[in-house]
């Protein structure tokens, strides 16, 4: 009985749904073959339930922001244009004290005949004297690769949120 009760913890997102759904928090395999755990005899209240499931909820978003960055850093375009700022002559001294590049986005445009440039943009430098720095790329084909086409430095007091 134990082997037929525990078969389905394979399938443990679906068991959590169930889980969190049963008024009595009785997992699948408890209503398929009408087992009945006698350790806890209290239901799962719904608060508990809810504050679970926004743990689970909200832990995914946690963990999906903690690895956006990385994953901006890992791209062509990213590397692309941090070896342009870093090249860049009016930031190079910027970048002696403060050599870390902050709060990396990146709008990309991948079309053929692409209007707008690609952007990567990113802030250096502390709030008083850093600066936003932008820089727009587009995709060549052959060899494929990032080019850069502009780099715009603005102080961050001015940029735009």
């Amino acid at each position: 009985m134990l082997v037929q009760r525990n078969i389905l913890l394979l399938l443990f997102p679906v068991e959590g749904v169930i889980v969190l759904r049963d008024a009595y928090a009785r997992r699948l395999a408890d209503k398929w073959w009408k087992t009945v755990v006698l350790d806890d005899q209290k239901a799962m209240r719904g608060t508990l339930r809810i504050l679970l499931g926004n743990i689970i909820l909200f832990g995914f978003f946690s963990i999906a922001i903690l690895f956006q960055r990385s994953g901006i850093e890992k791209t062509a375009a990213y590397q692309t244009a941090e070896q342009a700022i870093r090249s860049h002559q009016p930031l190079i001294s910027l970048l002696k004290q403060s050599p870390e590049i902050e709060e990396p986005e990146m709008h990309l445009d991948l079309r053929e005949n692409a209007e707008n440039p690609s952007l990567v943009r990113a802030r250096i430098g502390d709030e008083e004297t850093g600066k936003e720095v932008t820089v727009s790329l587009t995709f060549r084909k052959n060899p494929p690769g990032w080019e850069v086409l502009n780099i715009e430095v603005k102080p961050i007091s001015e940029a735009e949120d």
